[in-house]
């Protein structure tokens, strides 16, 4: 119960964090809505009481970049979808877990200087946001017997990330993202870990230099 509590006062605070940043985002109209693509690896660690796997995947994010909240910052909502796989021995039987997670959050991030709009001529960025997950995950457990249970199902929680994107004078764009994602239903299969992403479509300004 106090974990409920804990969680239905961090949405309350999420939610006026982003009432109050919506109302700078519509007095401020000075860029249009564009998306930019992110696409990468990622690797994570799943933070189970019977297991505790590192996950290895891939992680692709459309983002949509819809309101200036100054002259180097935005709003954005992001769509990182995470597909996953894993595997695990342990205990004395010889228990092998293997399995695969697909995590689809809704995020809304603050985004300043690189990468807060898709025309810049900054070098580095910072952002960080809050959302909701859907996760599906389905994995087996077998022992050396080779008797085995499957499990699986869809799962929902919270979602956060932040991160630091670069801008390279050849003009490519790189993204460091580190990420939680906190499941209800499963707590096991709460997910935490970083990705390197590439940026498609960042460009410097006309006549700029990322500095």
């Amino acid at each position: 119960m106090k974990d409920m509590r804990y969680i239905g006062i961090t949405l309350v605070l999420i939610f006026l964090t982003l009432s109050s940043s919506f109302g700078q985002v519509r007095s401020n109209k000075k860029q249009r809505a564009t998306w930019t693509f992110s696409m990468g690896p990622s690797i994570g660690l799943m933070d189970g009481t019977r297991f505790s796997p590192t996950t290895m995947g891939a992680m692709f994010e459309p983002r949509l970049i819809f309101g200036s909240m100054g002259r180097h910052s935005s709003a954005s909502l992001g769509m990182p979808l995470m597909i996953y796989s894993f595997k695990q021995s342990y205990g004395v039987d010889s228990i092998i877990t293997n399995g695969f997670t697909v995590n689809m959050p809704f995020v809304f991030d603050f985004n300043f200087y690189h990468g807060a709009f898709k025309n810049t001529n900054n070098r580095i960025g910072i952002y960080f946001g809050a959302g909701w997950n859907f996760n599906y995950t389905s994995f087996g457990i077998s022992n050396r017997e080779g008797v085995k249970e499957n499990y699986g199902g869809l799962n929902h929680g919270v979602y956060t990330n932040g991160g630091i994107k670069f801008g390279f004078p050849s003009g490519v764009s790189f993204d460091i993202k580190v990420y939680a994602s906190l499941t209800f239903k499963t707590p096991e299969l709460t997910l935490y870990g970083v990705a390197l992403l590439y940026n498609f479509g960042m460009r410097k300004k006309r006549g700029g230099t990322w500095y």
